[in-house]
């Protein structure tokens, strides 16, 4: 006769915790949390777990992208999970998060007069945040899923540079102090002009990554852990060349610092903000100059050429089109 008792958990001498199911003594692990979790499965019953709260949840979450994702990416998530916890509090249960608390925040935000685009974004953001809290079983359905998506609107005039304001940012770097610092800065604007390269990019770029024989450009572990190829035109193959046999200062990294060193990210946003006051650039009303600029200039002349964005996508590594595709 089998019995009716219901199993329970007990810790030997060795300091593990165990349980006995059908005369058969089972293992279930060191800690006791997961112990109870282990217990619960094999009773067939959901395993009980904490009410975790949305802070500690995005936390946790960010922490597991650090090896996964681009630092920009990460941090713009970052911003994104800051603001939503400061909408609903701190030690909100994840649980608790509804789909009406979702459309709050985000009519809080367009109330904000937040660009459409950056409110998309946002709602992007928190959608892959709840989607890893199904994963984890913290709730069952997504609640960025069931509202309303935003229709950004559509700009005609993308973040690009003409020709004449490329040529201007040319001239410009002409007008730095030093002129190893010239050639550096040209340099670095015509990596991300002819080849399309990200920041993070640009500063892991290697010499042993190009091939001048071949005349291409391999990038290596660039967004989403992705290495993809790209080919050299004659400005970009002639500057690089130029550069490993007259004036690099490492061996190793095509774009450093004076020192020779690897440049980082931050010094590269430091260098365009250099230049932000001496281009006379617009955008959508503002004055203004990015990096991801030359990165979108790089993007419209290939569309403008006929390349398909199929192509155009491959080159600038974009896991989809429609990243492609908006301004």
């Amino acid at each position: 006769m089998e019995s009716t008792k219901t199993p329970k958990l007990y810790q030997k001498a060795d300091g593990k915790w165990y349980c006995t199911i059908g005369g058969r003594q089972r293992y279930l692990g060191k800690d006791l949390v997961v112990a109870n979790e282990k217990l619960a499965i094999l009773l067939g019953k959901e395993p009980p777990r904490k009410a975790e709260s949305i802070e500690d949840f995005c936390d946790a979450y960010l922490a597991q992208l650090i090896n996964n994702q681009s630092p920009d990416t990460i941090n713009t998530k970052r911003v994104t999970y800051k603001s939503f916890i400061e909408f609903v509090g701190a030690r909100t249960s994840v649980r608790a998060i509804s789909p009406e608390t979702v459309e709050k925040y985000k009519q809080d935000r367009l109330n904000a007069k937040l660009k459409r685009q950056t409110v998309k974004g946002r709602m992007l953001n928190l959608s892959a945040l709840f989607e890893h809290a199904v994963k984890q079983g913290l709730v069952k359905t997504n609640p960025v899923r069931q509202i309303a998506r935003i229709k950004p609107s559509i700009d005609p005039n993308p973040d690009h540079l003409t020709e004449e304001e490329v040529a201007v940012l040319f001239e410009l770097t002409q007008t730095q102090r030093y002129d190893w610092l010239k050639k550096r800065d040209k340099l670095l604007f015509t990596l991300m002009l002819y080849a399309g390269l990200r920041r993070i990019e640009t500063a892991n770029l290697s010499w042993p990554d190009l091939d001048f024989q071949k005349r291409l450009l391999v990038v290596r572990n660039g967004k989403g852990a992705k290495h993809r190829i790209v080919g050299l035109n004659d400005a970009l193959s002639a500057a690089l060349q130029d550069c490993w046999q007259n004036w690099k200062r490492s061996d190793e990294y095509v774009v450093t610092n004076l020192s020779g060193e690897k440049i980082s990210r931050d010094s590269l946003t430091h260098i365009t903000r250099k230049y932000v006051r001496l281009l006379n650039h617009s955008y959508q009303g503002r004055r203004r100059f990015s990096l991801h600029s030359l990165r979108a200039t790089f993007a419209t002349r290939l569309c403008e050429r006929g390349v398909s964005t199929r192509i155009v996508q491959g080159l600038l590594g974009h896991a989809d089109p429609r990243t492609t595709m908006r301004p």
